[in-house]
């Protein structure tokens, strides 16, 4: 029997085909935790052609299996920049490879390229291999992150 290795993984700044690979690996997130909202591929060029904001891919084989998404926040508490990951995502196919851990690092050099004095995430206090993931690249505190949906979700008063 051979043993086929899996492809190396590589990463990349994110490119104009890029865009179905995107929405499949959103869409494929949505899904697992419940979001009924549309991808929108204008909101993934405004994040793209933002001075503050943008994406950060990982490629298998010339499959986009992951993606980190970022903004660059001013701030007044911690004395400059927060570099706030916003999504980290790994397709189901990829996981338990070390893309996460790989875009997570790829992320922290970029921060500091961009002078940010620290990095943010937030993730669902039910996901439990996402805060372990992030624990073990350093990150801690007991933060509470609180939403306000402003969709219209057809109950108006």
């Amino acid at each position: 029997m051979q043993n086929h290795a899996a492809p190396p993984i590589r990463l990349r700044p994110t490119q104009p085909n890029d865009a179905a690979a995107i929405a499949d690996l959103v869409q494929e997130l949505q899904r697992e935790v419940g979001v009924a909202t549309a991808f929108d591929e204008t909101q993934l060029h405004s994040r793209l052609t933002s001075p503050d904001s943008g994406l950060l891919l990982a490629v298998a084989g010339g499959v986009v299996a992951g993606l980190l998404s970022y903004n660059v926040c001013q701030g007044l508490l911690h004395g400059g920049a927060s570099f706030r990951i916003e999504e980290l995502m790994v397709g189901g196919p990829f996981r338990r490879r070390g893309i996460g851990r790989a875009l997570l690092t790829d992320a922290e050099r970029l921060a500091k390229s961009l002078g940010c004095v620290e990095l943010e995430v937030t993730t669902l206090e039910d996901n439990l291999p996402a805060q372990a993931l992030y624990r073990s690249a350093g990150f801690a505190g007991g933060a509470i992150l609180m939403e306000k949906d402003l969709l219209d979700s057809g109950n108006e008063a």
